[in-house]
C-alpha cells in the first residue's frame, strides 16, 4: 500500500509542476494548451467515426451476410449429404458443382444444393445428381421457375415412367419443348403427368408421346390436373370396350394393341379413329364415339379429333427432337438486363459464401467453443492465430479486421484527448485555488484530500498514463 501511495504522491508532484509551469505561461498559453488538446480530441475522434461507419461498420456487415450466406447453403449440403449418403470427396464434389452453379447461372447455390435434394429423393447417387442438375437447372431458367420445384417435377414425372437418372436431362428437354410448343408450362405439363404419368407407362407410351397429347389438350384449354385425367379416362374406357384387342368405330374396328400384346399409342390410335369418322354426321359420329368413350373422356377425344393427327405427329416430332432445348431456352431467356442482375447477384453470392468458409472455421473452432469453456478455450485461440496459413484469403480478412478496429479506437482515444483538454480548461479557472498546494506532502492532509482538485490531477494523470500505455501497446 505504501507504495501505491508513493507512486500517487509522485504522480500529483510531477502533475502540480507541470500545471504550474502552465499557469506561469500566462493565461493565454494555458488556453492555447487546452484549445489544441481539445481541436486533436475532436480530430481524432471525427476520424474514428469516419473509419467506423465508412470501415468497421460495412465490413461488419460484409462478416455477417456472408456467415449467414454459407450458413443456409451448409444447411442445404447437409440436406444433401443425408438424403444421398454422399461423404468425402464425393459431397466435396457436389458442394463444388453447387457453388459453381451458384456462381455462373441465374441461381444461387442454395437453390442448387435445394434442387440437388430433390434428385436425391428420387434415389439418384452423386454421380446421377451431378449428371441431372445441369439440365434441372437449364429447364428451371426456360420456365423461369423455382429451381428445386423443376427438379421435383421431372423427378416425379420420370418415376411414373421408370426412366433411369441418367435420362433426366433428355425429360428436362422434353419439358422445355412442349412449353414452347404447346399452350402450357413446366408445372401445368408436371400437374397432368402426375395423373398421367404412370397409366400412360402401362399403356407402353413414353414421355414424349404422352407430352405431345397433353400438349394438344393445353392448346384448347385442357390442363393440369384435368388434363391428366381427361388422358386417363381416354385409354380406360379404350381398353374396358376394347374386343379382341379392337373397338369398332362404325364399320371399322381399330386394333388398340400390336402384334407383340403391346398397346399401340395413344395419337396412333386416335388418327385410325380419325379415319373411321370421316365423312359421318355429327350425329352418327356422336353415337359411334359415344358408344365407346364415357363423357370425361369425350373431352379429349373431341379435341384430339378437332385438332387432327397432323398436329399431333407435328408434337411428337418436335419432343423426339427436342435435345438441347432447355439449355437454348435459357440462354434465351437470361439474355437480358434482368438476366445480368440476377447473374450478377448470383455472383455476389458466390463471393459471400467463398468469405464465409474462411470466417466459419473461426466462429466454429473459435468462437463457439469459448461461450461454453471461455477459460479453457482461450489458449487454443492464441495457438490458433499463431499458427494462421499465410494464404491469401486469410490474410485479407486479417489485415480488414486491424483496419476495422481502427476506427473504435481512435474514437477512444479522441475522447481521452479531448478530456485531457477539458482538465486543463477546469485548472485554469481553478489555478488561484491550487496556489494554496505547496509541497506534495501537503496532499495527504484531510483537507486536501477532500479538495476536487486534488482529484483533477490525479485523473489527468490516469488519462495521461492510459494514452501512454495505448501508443506503447499499438500494434
Amino acid at each position: 500500500m505504501s507504495n501505491v501511495m508513493e507512486i500517487i504522491v509522485r504522480a500529483v508532484d510531477q502533475a502540480s509542476n507541470v500545471l504550474n509551469n502552465i499557469g506561469k505561461q500566462g493565461e493565454q498559453a494555458t488556453k492555447n494548451l487546452e484549445k489544441s488538446f481539445k481541436n486533436a480530441g475532436k480530430a481524432m475522434t471525427n476520424a474514428g467515426k469516419t473509419l467506423s461507419t465508412h470501415v468497421t461498420a460495412p465490413l461488419a456487415g460484409l462478416a455477417t451476410v456472408s456467415v449467414a450466406t454459407v450458413a443456409k447453403f451448409d444447411d442445404s449440403m447437409s440436406q444433401v449429404a443425408a438424403i444421398s449418403g454422399a461423404t468425402g470427396k464425393d459431397l466435396e464434389r457436389l458442394r463444388d458443382l453447387a457453388k459453381d452453379l451458384g456462381a455462373t447461372t441465374r441461381y444461387s447455390a442454395s437453390e442448387a444444393a435445394d434442387a440437388m435434394t430433390y434428385l436425391a429423393l428420387a434415389g439418384y447417387d452423386t454421380n446421377q445428381i451431378l449428371e441431372a442438375t445441369p439440365g434441372m437447372l437449364n429447364l428451371a431458367a426456360a420456365a423461369g421457375m423455382d429451381l428445386a420445384t423443376a427438379a421435383d417435377i421431372v423427378t416425379d414425372t420420370m418415376s411414373g415412367f421408370q426412366m433411369s437418372a441418367e435420362r433426366a436431362g433428355e425429360a428436362a428437354d422434353i419439358f422445355a419443348a412442349a412449353s414452347s410448343k404447346s399452350n402450357t408450362n413446366v408445372e401445368q405439363l408436371g400437374e397432368a403427368m402426375k395423373y398421367a404419368a404412370s397409366t400412360a407407362n402401362a399403356a407402353g407410351m413414353d414421355l414424349a408421346q404422352t407430352a405431345a397429347i397433353l400438349g394438344i389438350f393445353a392448346d384448347s384449354g385442357v390442363k393440369g390436373s384435368m388434363a391428366g385425367t381427361t388422358f386417363n379416362a381416354i385409354l380406360r374406357d379404350m381398353k374396358n370396350k376394347a374386343k379382341d384387342g379392337t373397338i369398332a368405330v362404325g364399320d371399322m374396328s381399330i386394333a388398340i394393341y400390336n402384334a407383340d400384346g403391346t398397346m399401340r399409342d395413344l395419337g396412333s390410335i386416335m388418327a385410325d379413329v380419325e379415319q373411321a369418322t370421316k365423312g359421318m354426321t355429327t350425329a352418327q359420329r356422336d353415337a359411334a364415339l359415344s358408344a365407346i368413350f364415357g363423357s370425361e373422356a369425350m373431352r379429349g377425344v373431341n379435341i384430339l379429333l378437332a385438332t387432327g393427327s397432323e398436329r399431333y405427329k407435328e408434337l411428337e416430332e418436335a419432343m423426339y427432337n427436342s435435345e438441347g432445348a432447355a439449355e437454348r431456352m435459357s440462354e434465351i431467356m437470361e439474355d437480358n438486363l434482368a438476366g445480368a442482375f440476377r447473374a450478377l447477384k448470383s455472383q455476389m453470392e458466390g463471393i459471400l459464401i467463398q468469405i464465409g468458409e474462411q470466417l466459419t472455421p473461426i466462429l466454429r473452432d473459435t468462437i463457439i467453443p469459448l461461450l461454453s469453456d471461455f477459460g479453457e478455450k482461450i489458449s487454443n485461440l492464441i495457438e490458433w492465430f499463431a499458427g494462421l496459413d499465410e494464404g491469401t484469403q486469410r490474410t485479407i480478412i486479417t489485415i480488414l479486421g486491424i483496419v476495422a478496429a481502427v476506427g473504435p479506437v481512435l474514437v477512444i482515444l479522441g475522447k481521452v484527448v479531448g478530456a485531457i483538454g477539458t482538465m486543463i480548461g477546469i485548472f485554469t479557472k481553478l489555478k488561484t485555488a491550487w496556489a494554496a498546494v505547496t509541497t506534495v506532502s501537503n496532499l495527504f492532509n484531510a483537507s486536501l484530500l477532500a479538495n476536487p482538485i486534488t482529484w483533477i490531477i490525479v485523473g489527468i494523470m490516469a488519462l495521461i498514463a492510459a494514452i501512454v500505455l495505448l501508443w506503447k501497446n499499438w500494434d
